[in-house]
């Protein structure tokens, strides 16, 4: 399959993709040596049906082309160093057919893993084995990659436009040497002067903070803070030190209505919170209190419950990679 870039540079891809989602497949490019570790991601038709009618909602496509546009020519690592670079599939060209409608766009690719076969302690190939919590520096490893992250997350933050919202183990790739990289970067929300220009397209509940769950946030009508971003982090950099949800593995001993994750982060029962001698707690929570600085502790307490009812409080990326630094110095094996 033959398209072209907005340049009307010629670009082949293979006719069948490699990686399918719910919107589009991966596609890898034929004699693509010169464009370096490219691929193509090409949206199905049917991602601009209109429901009523399986015709092409020509609106929702323009939507669709104007935002990639809009992240091809606004990238958040601007000349930042390289592994900054790398740390983003970020859009790089828009691809358009003979007829000059819009198909996709051309990204970085990454040969990765995604994070939730860590988190999930799944089987891994060797050069990941490090990772895995049987592993004696397994722990250490795990902080240089919630460190990452946070690097990540910093840079994304400070263009003051981009929200991730659906910040998830299942977006994040990561190599063997423990760099990461963010995959679904067209599904962030982009805002300028607390104006939305493009909303995101999805978001995940269990890393959707208690603003979501309470009701206080319209995620398809309100300008999502990027104290939401914040608050997956810490799910995440939790669920990659312990192996467990900070909201999950755990019963509330007076309120039997209180179950669901959702329940305990819409009532900011975070498990080695102020609440939790009124909690019955799955044994990896109890490592919190063993492995963790208290300076590190601080970060979630902040996090999960200075940052409960007032989300401005939780700490900000560039906080958690200063603190997550400090930690990985005093631990030289890494």
């Amino acid at each position: 399959m033959k398209l072209k870039t907005d340049k009307d540079e010629i670009i082949e891809i293979e006719d069948n993709p490699f990686c399918i989602g719910g919107q589009a497949g991966i596609h890898r490019l034929v004699n693509s040596q010169s464009k370096g570790e490219l691929v193509a991601k090409i949206f199905f038709a049917k991602t601009f049906f209109n429901k009523s009618n399986s015709n092409v909602d020509n609106m929702k496509l323009d939507l669709v082309k104007n935002k990639i546009e809009f992240l091809v020519n606004n990238p958040p690592y601007e000349k930042g160093e390289q592994s900054i670079q790398d740390a983003f599939a970020w859009p790089l060209d828009i691809l358009l057919d003979e007829n000059n409608q819009f198909k996709g766009f051309l990204l970085p690719y990454n040969d990765s893993i995604d994070l939730l076969r860590i988190i999930g302690n799944r089987k891994l190939l060797s050069p990941w084995e490090k990772f895995k919590s049987k592993n004696p520096n397994s722990f250490l490893y795990r902080l240089k990659i919630c460190y990452n992250i946070s690097r990540l997350l910093t840079q994304i933050h400070s263009r003051g436009l981009y929200t991730m919202v659906d910040l998830k183990p299942e977006n994040i790739l990561l190599k063997e040497n423990g760099l990461v990289s963010y995959i679904d970067v067209d599904s962030i929300q982009i805002a300028k002067s607390n104006s939305i220009l493009f909303h995101a397209d999805v978001y995940t509940p269990e890393y959707s903070p208690a603003e979501f769950h309470n009701k206080k946030v319209d995620f398809k009508n309100d300008v999502i803070d990027q104290a939401w971003d914040l608050f997956s982090f810490g799910v995440l950099t939790y669920q990659l030190l312990f192996e467990i949800h900070p909201f999950a593995g755990m019963n509330h001993k007076i309120n039997p209505n209180i179950h669901t994750v959702d329940d305990f982060i819409a009532g900011g029962f975070f498990a080695r919170g102020s609440e939790k001698n009124n909690l019955d707690l799955a044994p990896p929570h109890f490592d919190f209190d063993k492995k963790l600085s208290d300076d590190l502790k601080n970060l979630f307490f902040e996090c999960f419950v200075s940052g409960h009812n007032n989300p401005k409080l939780r700490p900000t990326a560039k906080s958690w990679s200063e603190g997550l630094r400090k930690e990985i110095e005093k631990n030289p094996k890494i």
